[in-house]
């Protein structure tokens, strides 16, 4: 199998961003006493997809740093799994808040690890390290409000 491109790779990690809004949408549909928490958190993962979503509009994509995305397809695509495959449990099983407020923790740090760490490490200009800390910056603070949730809805 080839290489991925760079193209494959942005329209990959869109995808990630995508169907983890979603999941967030869902999330407000099936558990309305945290609709807010979601609705944000759905809001941020819109933000990130435009910004993936601009840089194959401003960039001529084979002029674009190898850093500016994951080296290897694999790490998006276990993040893409994972979330598919949460979302596919909110749909099929009775799930409580706390558990799948778990699984997006989960998926949250999943996400800040895989990727963004990836990419923020190896990123050596200044502009997309900026870009890069502040997406990683987004995915602490739902990392945070994922926390404080459960603390809320998990008990003693």
């Amino acid at each position: 199998m080839p290489e991925a491109t760079t193209e494959d790779r942005i329209k990959a990690c869109i995808k990630v961003e995508q169907v983890c809004a979603d999941l967030y949408r869902l999330a407000a549909e099936k558990f309305p006493e945290e609709k807010e928490l979601w609705k944000k958190l759905a809001k941020a993962e819109e933000a990130h997809t435009r910004v993936l979503i601009m840089s194959r509009s401003f960039h001529k994509l084979e002029a674009l740093p190898e850093s500016f995305l994951p080296h290897s397809m694999g790490l998006i695509e276990l993040t893409l799994s994972a979330l598919k495959k949460l979302r596919n449990k909110m749909e099929t099983e009775k799930l409580t808040l706390p558990e799948v407020l778990e699984m997006c923790l989960t998926t949250e740090l999943m996400t800040t690890e895989s990727y963004l760490a990836d990419l923020l490490s190896r990123e050596t200009d200044s502009e997309v390290i900026k870009l890069f800390q502040r997406l990683t910056g987004d995915e602490k603070t739902h990392v945070e409000l994922l926390e404080k949730a459960l603390k809320r809805h998990k008990g003693p």
